[in-house]
C-alpha cells in the first residue's frame, strides 16, 4: 500500500452520508431522487460522482449544503465533523414546525456555508450577479460571516502577505526593465519586494481599525485568486467581461476565499474548451496537493476529468451508487454492467477509431421505481432475477462494492449485443466526392458597440471583431468535416454563415443543387435573389442543428408540429419539385398518372413519423403527441435532428450538438450523424470543443483560431501527427479515462487572445512556445504537407521550443491578451 494511500484510510472523516433518501412531491407524484445513499469523505480526499443525467449527482451535493428545493422530503442523516447537518428523525410531521425546522436548519448551516464546505456551481455566468464586479462578490463572503470584524484578533503578521507582496514586486520588476534593458531581472524584483516589504511595516502601526480590515482583505482576496489561477487584475471586471474560463476561476477563488475544509465542485469544466479544461483541472489538482483544499467532491459527467482527479469515485444510476471504488476500479476494471457500458461510451483519441454504443432506453420513471435493479431495462447481462428483487451491494475490497446480482461483467455478452454495430462505414475519401459547398475568402466582421467618441472620430480603428477572416473551404458531397478550436475561434460564426443565418462581409458562398428538371448547378449565393427559386431551394437543401435543445424548439409546441414546422413553410416548394421530378420520369403517354400524381399531396404524417424514426425517436407515435418539457435532453437534441431532416438537405452544420449532453446520449448523436451521412449522403459541419468526438465523426478537421484556419487534414492524420503548435496543444489537453495517464506539459500560454482589430503577423504568436520575431511582424503562409495544410512560418524540422517563452510563461492568465492588444 503506498503511503498516500494510507494517510487517506488513517485520517479522519469530514463528512458521513447515512442512509440519505430523497424525494420530490410534484402533481404526478413522489419522485425519487435519492434511494439510501451511504458515502463518505476523508480528509486529504477528492471523491468523484459520475452518472447520467437524473442519476442524484448534484442532489446529493445539494443536500449537503440544505440548498433542495421546498418540495423535497428528506431521510437518513448527513454529519460533517462529527456534527449532524440533517437527520430525518428530527423531521416533523406538522406543517406548522416543519417551518421551524427549516429556519433552524438554515441558522445551523449558515455557519457552514462557503466557511466549512463552499460549493463551484456549475453555471459560472448564473453564479455570478452580473451587476456587480467579480471583487463585490468575492468580498460579500466576508460581510455575511463577518471574517474581519473583529480586528484585534489579527496581529501586524497577518497584514503581511509575503506571496502577494512578491507578486506585486515581480509585475513592477517587469515594467522597469521593459523601459531599461540592462537591468538583472532577478536582481530587481528581490529590491522591489524588500522595498514594498519595508514600506508596508512602516505603515502598519499607522494604519485604522477600517484600513487594517480593507487590507486584509485585499490579501485574501489576491490570495485566492492566486491560488485559483484567477489574474487580480480583472477583479474590478463585470462577469460579461470574462471568458469561460476566466468567470470558471473567479468561482473557484470565490469558493476559495474564507479558505473551507470541503470544496464541492458540480460540472466545473462543462461547457469549456480543451484547454480551460485543462487548466482547471490542474489548478484543483494543486490546490489538493498544497492542502489549500482539504477534500473535494467533484461532479461531472465528463469521466476523463474525474478519473484525472479523484481518490474515489462514486458511480450513481437513478438516484442509487451502483458502483463505489479507486479510478483504477471504476474506470479500467469495472464490474458493474452500467459502469462498463458507460466507459464504452467514451469516444477517445488514444484507441483505434471503432463504432462506440450508447447506452439504451432511458432511466427508469422515479415515481413508480421498477421492482428490481433500476437499470435491468438497460443491462445487456438482464436476467430474470433482476427484474424481480433489488440487488444487493457486493464488496470485492474495502474500497470497491457494486450494486449488481453479477461479480463480473460479461464481455462477451456486450461485445456480442454490439456486434451488428461494428462494422461502421467511415470513409476513407480515397475518392473526393464532388464539392457540395465551397466558401471563396469568406470573412466576417462584428463592430463593437462603442463610445460616440468612437463612433465619430474612430475612423480606422473603431473596435471591429475579426469572427471568420479570409477562410478558404470546400465541402464534398457525403463528408463530415470537424471543426475544433477555443471559444472566440470563429467556429459558431462559420457555420451560421454557411447556412446564411448571417451575411458575410467579404467572400463568397457557392452551393451545389438539384433542380426540378434534375439540373446540377452552383448557386452564388451572393449572387442569388433571395425570393428566386434556386435561393428557396439552398434554405431547403441546408439547414441548422443548434447548440442548446433547450433553447432551440418551442416549449409550447407538440413534437409533432415542431417537426412539421418546416414542411409546412416550404410546402409548396416540396410539392413542386416532387411533382415535376416524378413527371420527368415517366413516359409521356401515360398522361393520367401523370395528372394524378401531380394532384396528389404528399403526407405530412407519413413525412414527420419518418423523420422521428430516422432520429431514433421510436417508435414515432409515442412521441409525437408529446411536449419538450416531458423529454429528456437527448432527445430533444434528436427532436432538433428531426426537425432539421424533414426536408431531407444535403447539408446540415450541427453547432456542438452533444456539449450539453450525457457521455452515452453523446454516442447515440454522434452515431446519429455518421448514420446521416452513409445512409442519407448528407454532409456534415460538426462544431467542437471536444477533439475526441471530432475525431470520431469526422472524415476531415479543421482547426480554428482568433477567426482563422490554423490547420486542415484527415481526422485520423491530424490527430496522430499534428502539424501546427496550436493542434499539438489542443490534443495534449485531451484528458484519458485511464487514471494512470500524465497530461503533457501543455505548450501553450495563457488564453485565447482578442479578435478586435488584431495585429499584422501571427494570431497565435501571443500564446505560442515557438515563436520568433518574424512571427509578430509578418503574416505567415499555408504550408502543405502531403495533402495537408497549416498555417505557420516554420516547417516541421524548424519547430523547436523557443526558450525565451520561459519568462512569458510565469505570466498569470490574460497578461498575453492585453500584450497582443497594445504592441
Amino acid at each position: 500500500m503506498q503511503k498516500q494511500e494510507f494517510d487517506l484510510i488513517n485520517k479522519k472523516t469530514l463528512v458521513e452520508i447515512r442512509d440519505l433518501s430523497v424525494h420530490f412531491k410534484t402533481m404526478d407524484g413522489r419522485v425519487q431522487a435519492l434511494d439510501h445513499v451511504n458515502l463518505d469523505l476523508k480528509e486529504g480526499e477528492i471523491l468523484g460522482i459520475i452518472g447520467e443525467s437524473g442519476s442524484g449527482k448534484s442532489t446529493t451535493a445539494l443536500a449537503m449544503l440544505g440548498l433542495l428545493a421546498d418540495n423535497a422530503e428528506i431521510e437518513g442523516r448527513i454529519e460533517y465533523l462529527d456534527k449532524e447537518i440533517i437527520n430525518s428523525k428530527d423531521y416533523p410531521k406538522e406543517k406548522k414546525m416543519r417551518k421551524k425546522y427549516k429556519r433552524d436548519l438554515d441558522q445551523r448551516l449558515a455557519e457552514i456555508r462557503w466557511k466549512e464546505i463552499s460549493m463551484i456551481f456549475q453555471g459560472a455566468m448564473n453564479a455570478f450577479n452580473p451587476v456587480h464586479t467579480i471583487r463585490s462578490q468575492i468580498e460579500e463572503v466576508f460581510d455575511i460571516h463577518g471574517t474581519f470584524a473583529d480586528i484585534s484578533e489579527f496581529t501586524d503578521d497577518d497584514l503581511i502577505d509575503e506571496n502577494n507582496l512578491r507578486a506585486d514586486a515581480y509585475e513592477l520588476a517587469l515594467q522597469e526593465k521593459e523601459k531599461t534593458e540592462n537591468l538583472n531581472f532577478d536582481e530587481l524584483r528581490e529590491k522591489t519586494y524588500n522595498d514594498l516589504l519595508q514600506n508596508l511595516k512602516s505603515r502598519i502601526p499607522r494604519m485604522s481599525d477600517s484600513e487594517k480590515r480593507k487590507l486584509l482583505r485585499k490579501n485574501r482576496i489576491e490570495e485566492s485568486c492566486r491560488l485559483a489561477g484567477f489574474n487580480k487584475k480583472f477583479l474590478d471586471s463585470y462577469p460579461h467581461e470574462l471568458s469561460g474560463g476566466m468567470k470558471q476561476r473567479g468561482i473557484i477563488a470565490m469558493a476559495l476565499a474564507l479558505k473551507p475544509k470541503v470544496v464541492i465542485a458540480d460540472e466545473p469544466t462543462t461547457g469549456l474548451d480543451v484547454i480551460t479544461q485543462a487548466k482547471i483541472i490542474k489548478e484543483l489538482k494543486n490546490l489538493k496537493d498544497n492542502g489549500t483544499i482539504k477534500s473535494m467532491i467533484v461532479i461531472s459527467h465528463d469521466v476523463g476529468v474525474v478519473s484525472q482527479l479523484a481518490n474515489f469515485v462514486a458511480v450513481m444510476y437513478a438516484g442509487r451508487i451502483m458502483e463505489y471504488g479507486k479510478p483504477e476500479d471504476i474506470f479500467l476494471k469495472s464490474k458493474n454492467p452500467y459502469t462498463y457500458a458507460l466507459m464504452h461510451s467514451y469516444p477517445s483519441i488514444e484507441q483505434t477509431k471503432k463504432r462506440i454504443r450508447g447506452i439504451p432506453g432511458s432511466v427508469p420513471d422515479l415515481i413508480d421505481p421498477p421492482k428490481g435493479c433500476y437499470f435491468a431495462n438497460r443491462c445487456f447481462m438482464a436476467e430474470s432475477i433482476c427484474f424481480d428483487k433489488k440487488p444487493e451491494p457486493k464488496m470485492f475490497d474495502e474500497n470497491h462494492y457494486s450494486l449488481c446480482h453479477f461479480d463480473q461483467v460479461n464481455e462477451e455478452i456486450y461485445n456480442s449485443s454490439i456486434a451488428q454495430e461494428e462494422n461502421i462505414a467511415w470513409s476513407n475519401n480515397a475518392e473526393i466526392n464532388e464539392t457540395l459547398v465551397e466558401a471563396n475568402h469568406l470573412t466576417k466582421f462584428f463592430t463593437v458597440h462603442s463610445t460616440l467618441t468612437t463612433n465619430l472620430f474612430g475612423g480606422a480603428n473603431k473596435p471591429v471583431v475579426h469572427a471568420v477572416d479570409d477562410v478558404n473551404l470546400k465541402i464534398p458531397r457525403k463528408t463530415i468535416i470537424g471543426v475544433v478550436g477555443e471559444s472566440g475561434s470563429g467556429k459558431t460564426t462559420l457555420g451560421r454563415l454557411l447556412v446564411d443565418a448571417i451575411e458575410p462581409t467579404k467572400g463568397n458562398i457557392k452551393f451545389s443543387i438539384v433542380k426540378v428538371n434534375g439540373e446540377n448547378i452552383q448557386v452564388d449565393l451572393s449572387k442569388t435573389s433571395k425570393y428566386g427559386s434556386e435561393y428557396r431551394t439552398y434554405r431547403k437543401e441546408a439547414q441548422l442543428i443548434f447548440q442548446d435543445p433547450f433553447d432551440s424548439i418551442n416549449p409550447k409546441m407538440s413534437i409533432f408540429d415542431i417537426v412539421a414546422e418546416p414542411l409546412v413553410i416550404q410546402a409548396k416548394e416540396i410539392q413542386e419539385r416532387r411533382g415535376k421530378n416524378a413527371v420527368g420520369n415517366m413516359k409521356e403517354e401515360n398522361d393520367s398518372a401523370v395528372v394524378s400524381l401531380k394532384d396528389k399531396k404528399f403526407d405530412v404524417k407519413k413525412e414527420i413519423y419518418n423523420a422521428l424514426s430516422t432520429a431514433n425517436l421510436r417508435p414515432p407515435e409515442n412521441y409525437a403527441e408529446r411536449f419538450p418539457h416531458e423529454l429528456s435532453g437527448g432527445e430533444r437534441q434528436r427532436v432538433s435532428i428531426a426537425r432539421a431532416i424533414t426536408l431531407n438537405p444535403s447539408f446540415l452544420v450541427a453547432d456542438e450538438p452533444i456539449s450539453m449532453l450525457d457521455v452515452s446520449i453523446r454516442a447515440n448523436i454522434m452515431n446519429l450523424l455518421i448514420d446521416l451521412k452513409n445512409e442519407k449522403g448528407i454532409s456534415v459541419l460538426y462544431i467542437s470543443h471536444d477533439i475526441a468526438s471530432a475525431r470520431y465523426v469526422s472524415d476531415y478537421i479543421v482547426v480554428m483560431y482568433l477567426g482563422q484556419i490554423l490547420e486542415f487534414g484527415r481526422s485520423e492524420e491530424l490527430i496522430k501527427n499534428p502539424l501546427h503548435p496550436y493542434t499539438k496543444a489542443l490534443i495534449s489537453a485531451v484528458p484519458s479515462i485511464d487514471p494512470n495517464w500524465v497530461n503533457k506539459n501543455l505548450s501553450i500560454v495563457g488564453e485565447i487572445g482578442s479578435a478586435i482589430n488584431p495585429k499584422k503577423g501571427c494570431r497565435f504568436y501571443g500564446r505560442c512556445v515557438f515563436r520568433k520575431d518574424v512571427c509578430k511582424e509578418e503574416d505567415p503562409e499555408m504550408i502543405e504537407v502531403d495533402g495537408r495544410y497549416y498555417l505557420c512560418h516554420f516547417t516541421q524540422e524548424e519547430l523547436t521550443p523557443n526558450y525565451t517563452m520561459k519568462e512569458a510563461e510565469n505570466l498569470e492568465e490574460g497578461d498575453l491578451r492585453e500584450e497582443n492588444q497594445d504592441d
